[in-house]
């Protein structure tokens, strides 16, 4: 009686993991074939992202806008962040920004279709 062991391949972003040995654990020759169905999952693309202004003085607030297309259609979720500062709305492809310190920095937002998330980046001056 032939056991499967472990044998990774990525073939078009699957792993596939296929083997054959005996019951004492030794490799064996083996031939046979394997069927998968099913379609892989395309991910998401940001088509257009935008920070309005992108020079703000504390406590000011900046426009963020972004928009995606999956196309698998699959339903999309958006998710802003900064690396300072506050995003009010950060769950939505429109959200706020609002300077809490000075200086440039890199604002972020990711489309994501639940399998696979994209990003893009932007920089906004704070002063």
């Amino acid at each position: 009686m032939g056991l499967f062991r472990t044998l990774s391949t990525l073939v078009l972003g699957f792993a596939v993991v296929l083997g054959c040995g005996t019951e004492s654990g030794q490799s064996a020759d083996a031939r046979g074939s394997v069927r998968a169905s099913g379609l892989p999952n395309a991910c998401p693309t940001i088509d257009s992202f935008a920070a309005a202004p992108t020079r703000a003085p504390i406590g000011g607030v900046v426009a963020l806008s972004a928009t995606a297309s999956d196309p698998d259609g699959d339903t999309l979720s958006f998710k802003w962040s900064a690396t300072s500062g506050w995003v009010a709305g950060a769950e939505n492809p429109d959200a706020r920004f609002v300077c809490t310190a000075t200086g440039r920095l890199t604002i972020t937002v990711a489309a994501s279709d639940a399998a696979c998330t994209n990003t893009a980046v932007l920089d906004v001056t704070c002063f």
